[in-house]
């Protein structure tokens, strides 16, 4: 193998090596991009899974103190 020939396999290498870096850096914006859509939206549900759980402990107080209240009149 001449100097040449290797020095066409190494650009020939190198160039294939900077391509499949290119890709990869393209997947990992499209998933970057995927991973901040998929935040935005299960934060929009656990926010209000959360908002929920506050209402219904809300709820239950009220209940709590109705049944109490109840219990005191009966005794």
């Amino acid at each position: 193998m001449t100097n040449e020939d290797f020095q066409k396999l190494m650009l020939g290498q190198i160039s294939a090596i900077a391509q499949g870096q290119k890709e990869l850096i393209a997947g990992q914006q499209l998933f970057q991009q995927a991973l901040g859509k998929m935040k935005n939206q299960y934060g929009k549900k656990f926010k209000s899974l959360l908002d929920a759980h506050e209402l219904q402990f809300d709820v239950n107080e009220q209940i709590f103190d109705t049944l109490n209240r109840i219990k005191s009149k009966m005794d």
